[in-house]
């Protein structure tokens, strides 16, 4: 799973007058009866070709180019994510290296790289609306594009993920 820690003096950002207030730590493991439903990645239409890892980010490559994200089951174990921590363009990175962060009201995960490359783009909408991340993983969401020179080798397809997800806390 996305390494999860307790959260760390987060600003909020949600835009409540009050504030919003943490929500206690988040169990390492959640139970399968709190999964609902898993969406397949469908995007206008077909299937995407999105590989997965078992720490529940995303991965999918066009033309040598990488959008990483978080899958929606790691954004509803967090919470509501109030804080991006993205790498910055140029930087490089290898497989299973931290890329970044995310900060809800109830805990932190880091990111980690399902790839080796080089950062050449960030998503800057999550600066002023890290929101996006809850209301569209797979889409809006998305983290960082990165050149990528290798994928992980135990990288999971869509079926595999599914399993993943539906054996968790069995």
């Amino acid at each position: 799973m996305l390494a999860m820690k307790a959260a760390r003096n987060i600003k909020p950002t949600c835009g409540h007058a009050h504030g919003c207030s943490s929500a206690g730590k988040l169990e390492s493991e959640p139970r399968a009866s709190q999964i609902t439903q898993f969406v397949p990645a469908v995007e206008d239409g077909y299937f995407s070709d999105r590989k997965y890892t078992k720490k529940h980010e995303w991965i999918s490559v066009d033309n040598g180019i990488g959008l990483i994200g978080v899958t929606d089951y790691a954004q509803k174990e967090l919470g509501e994510v109030v804080y991006a921590q993205l790498p910055e363009v140029g930087d490089t990175f290898n497989i299973g290296d931290e890329i970044g962060a995310l900060e809800s009201v109830k805990a932190a995960a880091d990111i980690y790289s399902p790839a080796n490359g080089e950062v050449s783009e960030i998503n800057s909408e999550l600066e002023g609306s890290p929101g996006l991340v809850n209301e569209s993983p797979y889409d809006k969401g998305w983290l960082v594009k990165m050149k990528v020179e290798e994928l992980a080798d135990d990288l999971l397809s869509e079926e595999e993920y599914h399993d993943l997800v539906k054996s968790i806390d069995h």
